[in-house]
């Protein structure tokens, strides 16, 4: 599980915030075809 978020779907892309504290994880932006990726707020990620 990667945490609970608050995903907004407005433009200009997606923004993924932490449910508790509000703090952004992830954003995700289409720019000229090209889809771009903020993985800033993101400490870590285990796949198991």
């Amino acid at each position: 599980m990667v945490g609970e978020l608050r995903v907004y779907l407005q433009p200009p892309g997606v923004v993924a915030r932490c449910r508790q504290c509000g703090s952004v994880v992830m954003v995700f932006v289409e720019a000229r075809g090209v889809t771009c990726i903020d993985l800033r707020g993101l400490a870590a990620l285990d796949p198991a």
